[in-house]
C-alpha cells in the first residue's frame, strides 16, 4: 500500500511539473508574439472602450456578446490598461484549453504517457494562434461542461441539480457568441433524447431538460437586464441581427485542403469522414438497441455543435477551435484500436518505456524553447515604451505608428482611418471613432456600407486615410467605402503607407 501511495505521488509530481512546463511554454509564445495580430488588438480595444465607459453596440460597434470583453476590463482593471494585460487573460485561457484536453482524455482511461504526448501534440497545432479571443473562452467553457457530463455520465438517465449547473455554463457561452452558444445548447438539451425508451424516460428527459433551460436563462437574465437598463436594444439588433444579413465574408472549407500545415490539410479530410462514421455507428446501435458507449456519445454530441464555429470562415484558426473535441475523440479511439491490436506484454512494456524517454526528452526541449523565447521577450519588450497602450510588447514596427500619429495630432479635423489597422494608431491616441476603427464587413450595422458612404457624403471637414496601393487590404475591407473615397474626394498627400484624402466639396 505504502509503494502504492509513493508512486501515485511521484506520478502526480511528474504530472504537475509537466504542466508548470507547458504553461511556461505558452506563456513564452504569447508574450513574444509582436504587434500584427489584428483580432488580438480589437478584443483588447472592446474591453479598453468599456473601462473608458463606452457601451457595447451603443458606442463601439462590436458583433459578439459582450461577455469576454467584460472579462478583459477585469484583468485591465488589475494589471493596468495594456495590451500586455489582455495577453495574461490569453494565457490563462490557453492552458486552461489544454489542462482540460487532459482531463477530458484522462476520463477516458487514456495511457498517461499517451495522453502527455497527444497534449503536447495540440499545443504544437495551436501554437500560433493562442490569443485572447471569444472563440477560446467558447472553447474553455465547452471543455468544462464536457468534462461534467463525464464525470456525472450516471446522471445522464435521472434528474441531478448538475444540470442546472451545465445549464449555466450553457448560457454562459450564449452570453459569449450567440450562434454557436444556441447550438451547444440545444446539443446539449436533445442528445438526451436516444435515452429515451418509454415514457417514464420521456418524463425524465423532459425534467432535464428543464433544470438545463432553467440554468440557461440565468446568465440571460442578467445580461437582458444590462440591456435594458443602458437601453441596448436597438444597437444590439441593428450590430448583431440586422447586421448578419451584410457579412458576406466566407472562406471555404475547401480551403484547409490548401494549406501549408499538412497536419491540417490531413484533419480537414479525416474530421468529416470521421464524424460520419461517428453518426452512423450511434444511429446503428440506437435502432438494433445496442448499448452505446455514454462517453462517447458525450464527446461526439458536444463536437458536433464545436464544429458550428468553422462555418462560415474555415481558416486554420477557427478549425482548430472547432474541431478540438472531435481530435480529442480521434485520439481516443485511435488508443482504443491500438490497445485492441497491441496484446503482447513485451510490446507494450517497450512502448510504454519508449513514450516514458520521449516525454522527458520532449519536457527537456520544452524547457529550452520556453527559456530562449523568455531571454527574446525581455531582451526586446523594452524598447518601445514610449507607445501607450502597448508597453513590453516586442519588436513591432512603431515608426509608421508615431509618423501617422503625429501627423493625426496636428491637424484640428476628424482625421478616419479606413482600414483594418487602424486601432493600430487610435490606440496609443485613445481615440475611438466607433465604425472606422474597426471598419470590416458585416460589422457595420444594418445599412452596413451604404451608412459609411452617406456619413462621408455628408461631413464637413474630416480627412480619410487610405493604404497606398503599395498595400495589400485586409480581405474583410468594405471595398464599396474605398472606391467611394478614391472617386469623389481629393487626394492631398500622403503620410507613413496612407494616402490622405480631404472631402473639399462640403467646405
Amino acid at each position: 500500500m505504502k509503494e502504492n501511495n509513493k508512486k501515485k505521488l511521484r506520478n502526480n509530481v511528474y504530472t504537475i511539473i509537466f504542466f508548470v512546463l507547458i504553461f511556461f511554454l505558452i506563456s513564452s509564445i504569447i508574450l513574444n508574439k509582436p504587434l500584427t495580430d489584428l483580432d488580438e488588438m480589437w478584443n483588447y480595444n472592446f474591453s479598453k472602450n468599456i473601462l473608458e465607459g463606452r457601451l457595447p453596440y451603443k458606442d463601439f460597434n462590436i458583433i459578439q456578446m459582450p461577455l469576454v470583453p467584460y472579462i478583459g476590463t477585469i484583468f485591465l482593471m488589475i494589471f493596468g490598461n495594456q495590451l500586455l494585460s489582455m495577453r495574461i487573460l490569453a494565457i490563462i485561457i490557453s492552458f486552461l484549453i489544454i489542462y482540460f484536453s487532459y482531463l477530458i482524455l484522462k476520463e477516458f482511461k487514456v495511457n498517461k504517457y499517451v495522453n502527455l504526448l497527444s497534449i503536447v501534440g495540440i499545443v504544437y497545432l495551436f501554437e500560433q494562434h493562442f490569443r485572447v479571443d471569444y472563440n477560446f473562452f467558447l472553447l474553455l467553457i465547452l471543455l468544462v461542461i464536457i468534462y461534467i457530463e463525464l464525470k456525472n455520465k450516471e446522471y445522464l438517465g435521472k434528474i441531478s441539480y448538475k444540470d442546472i449547473v451545465i445549464g449555466i455554463l450553457l448560457g454562459i457561452c450564449i452570453c459569449t457568441k450567440q450562434t454557436t452558444g444556441i447550438c451547444i445548447a440545444f446539443v446539449s438539451i436533445f442528445y438526451q433524447l436516444i435515452f429515451v425508451k418509454d415514457k417514464e424516460s420521456f418524463k425524465i428527459f423532459i425534467k432535464k431538460s428543464m433544470y438545463r433551460i432553467i440554468g440557461i436563462m440565468l446568465p440571460i437574465l442578467v445580461l437582458v437586464i444590462y440591456f435594458t437598463l443602458f437601453d441596448l436594444w436597438i444597437d444590439f439588433i441593428d450590430y448583431s441581427i440586422l447586421g448578419i444579413k451584410t457579412f458576406s465574408n466566407k472562406i471555404s472549407y475547401f480551403n484547409l485542403l490548401k494549406s501549408d500545415n499538412l497536419i491540417i490539410k490531413i484533419f480537414s479530410i479525416i474530421i468529416p469522414l470521421f464524424m460520419l462514421i461517428q453518426l452512423l455507428s450511434i444511429l446503428t446501435k440506437r435502432v438494433k438497441s445496442i448499448n452505446i458507449n455514454i462517453s462517447n456519445l458525450i464527446l461526439f454530441a458536444y463536437s458536433c455543435a464545436s464544429i458550428v464555429v468553422v462555418y462560415p470562415i474555415s481558416d486554420e484558426i477557427h478549425f482548430l477551435v472547432g474541431t478540438l473535441p472531435v481530435i480529442l475523440l480521434i485520439i481516443i479511439k485511435t488508443y482504443q484500436l491500438l490497445n485492441k491490436i497491441i496484446t503482447n506484454k513485451a510490446v507494450t512494456i517497450f512502448l510504454k518505456s519508449f513514450t516514458q524517454i520521449i516525454i522527458v526528452w520532449i519536457g527537456i526541449c520544452i524547457l529550452y524553447y520556453s527559456l530562449i523565447n523568455m531571454y527574446n521577450y525581455f531582451n526586446n519588450c523594452n524598447k518601445y515604451e514610449q507607445i501607450n497602450h502597448f508597453y513590453y510588447i516586442p519588436d513591432s514596427d512603431y515608426s509608421r505608428v508615431k509618423d501617422v500619429n503625429e501627423y493625426i495630432n496636428s491637424q484640428n479635423k476628424g482625421v478616419y482611418i479606413l482600414d483594418a489597422q487602424a486601432v493600430f494608431y487610435t490606440i496609443p491616441l485613445d481615440q475611438y471613432n466607433k465604425n472606422y476603427d474597426m471598419l470590416l464587413k458585416g460589422n457595420l450595422g444594418a445599412k452596413g456600407e451604404e451608412k459609411i458612404i452617406n456619413e462621408i457624403k455628408t461631413s464637413d471637414n474630416i480627412q480619410l486615410l487610405l493604404l497606398n496601393d503599395r498595400q495589400k487590404l485586409n480581405w474583410q475591407t468594405p471595398t464599396n467605402i474605398i472606391n467611394y473615397t478614391k472617386e469623389n474626394l481629393t487626394n492631398i498627400g500622403s503620410v507613413g503607407i496612407f494616402d490622405i484624402y480631404e472631402n473639399r466639396g462640403n467646405k
